[in-house]
C-alpha cells in the first residue's frame, strides 16, 4: 500500500483498479514503467444511486471508487462539478472572443461530455533509479 492512498488496503486497491476509471500503477511512458500511482474518476450522472448502478453508466465506463470512502466519492463529485463549471466558463469566454453569444458552444458539450478527471501521485519508492522521474520526458 502507498502513501498515496494510505486508507485503502491492497485488496480495496485491487477491486477498484481501472477498467476506464479507477485507481491505476502500471502506466508506462515511452515503454518505462512511470513511478506513479493515479485515480481516474468522471461525472456521475446520478450522484444519488451508486457508482455502479446502469443508470450511471455510459459509453466511457463507471466511476469505480472505495465504497467505504463516502467522503472521497462526494468530495471526487463536488470538484467535477466545480471544474465543470471553471470549463464551461471559459467556453463561452471562447465564444465571446469569437464573436459568438456567450453560450454558443454549450450543445457541444450538453447534456453530457466525456471529461474526467487524473489525481496522480508520486510515492517515494526505494527501488526508484537515482535519476528516475515520476514520469519519462514526454511530449503531449
Amino acid at each position: 500500500m502507498s502513501h498515496c492512498w494510505q486508507s485503502n488496503t491492497v485488496e480495496q486497491q485491487q477491486a477498484i483498479t481501472q477498467t476506464t476509471q479507477g485507481y491505476f500503477n502500471d502506466e508506462y511512458t515511452k515503454n518505462k514503467l512511470d513511478l506513479k500511482e493515479g485515480f481516474d474518476f468522471r461525472h456521475t450522472p446520478n450522484p444519488g444511486l451508486p457508482d455502479d448502478h446502469s443508470d450511471n453508466y455510459d459509453p466511457q465506463g463507471v466511476n469505480r471508487r472505495p465504497e467505504v470512502q463516502h467522503e472521497f466519492r462526494e468530495t471526487n463529485q463536488r470538484y467535477f462539478r466545480e471544474m465543470s463549471r471553471v470549463a464551461f466558463r471559459l467556453l463561452e469566454v471562447f465564444a465571446m472572443g469569437l464573436g459568438l453569444p456567450h453560450n454558443a458552444l454549450h450543445h457541444l458539450f450538453q447534456p453530457s461530455h466525456t471529461s474526467f478527471l487524473r489525481l496522480n501521485c508520486y510515492p517515494v519508492r526505494q527501488d526508484a533509479p537515482p535519476d528516475g522521474l515520476g514520469i519519462s520526458p514526454h511530449k503531449d
